[in-house]
């Protein structure tokens, strides 16, 4: 019977080459848990979206980027003053963003711009009197399962203020168009953060 023997080169390099293996193998391992994470991440839990236009500046501006939050109210109610994303409901192929004003079952009426809730004026500090609108809205009641929304940048947004006055519309949007919470913006950098509904316009916003 013969007996294999290997120099001390041939040993080194068989042993390099089992490293080097193992490392492919846990660098590979890592890739792939890494792309799971990723594809759940982004795929059921956050999602990226483009902001398109100026309707809730001062908060948001044309082309940031953020992070939408899928499955925060799974946990939680919407409350009175998230800045969410949501399905239009005149067309339901196109993604809006507002802020939520009025909740299931309030009353709310606009007088000169100001925003009453069941007769007591919201506090809305976040919007600049230079974003302010000056319209009037008689009172509406909400449905059970819908809100009503508006845009920070109130003389621009087009929201629940004008489609309650247009018969071809409805005013309010119901809870299964709403796709989430705007929570990240990534982009640009010099923006990246949590996503603070309840800011002082004339701070660092």
């Amino acid at each position: 019977m013969e007996s294999e023997i290997m120099s001390d080169a041939d040993s080194k390099r068989s042993k390099r080459s089992d490293r080097i293996l193992r490392e492919i193998k846990e660098w590979s391992k890592s890739i792939l848990w890494g792309a799971v994470f990723i594809y759940f991440f982004t795929g059921y839990v956050f999602k990226a979206y483009r902001v398109e236009g100026t309707s809730m500046q001062p908060l948001l501006q044309n082309a940031e980027r953020l992070f939408v939050n899928r499955i925060v109210y799974k946990f939680r109610d919407i409350e009175r003053g998230d800045v969410v994303v949501f399905y239009f409901p005149a067309q339901p192929h196109d993604y809006f963003i507002k802020r939520v004003i009025g909740l299931p079952g309030e009353k709310i009426y606009i007088k000169k711009g100001k925003i009453f809730i069941n007769d007591r004026l919201i506090d809305d500090h976040y919007v600049p009197n230079y974003f302010k609108s000056y319209e009037d809205v008689g009172t509406q009641e909400i449905p059970l399962g819908y809100y009503f929304v508006s845009g920070d940048h109130r003389n621009k947004s087009y929201d629940s203020r004008a489609w309650v006055k247009d018969r071809r519309l409805s005013a309010f949007v119901p809870l299964k168009y709403i796709v989430g919470k705007a929570s990240f913006r990534y982009w640009p950098l010099n923006q990246i953060g949590p996503i603070r509904s309840n800011f002082e316009p004339n701070g660092n916003d």
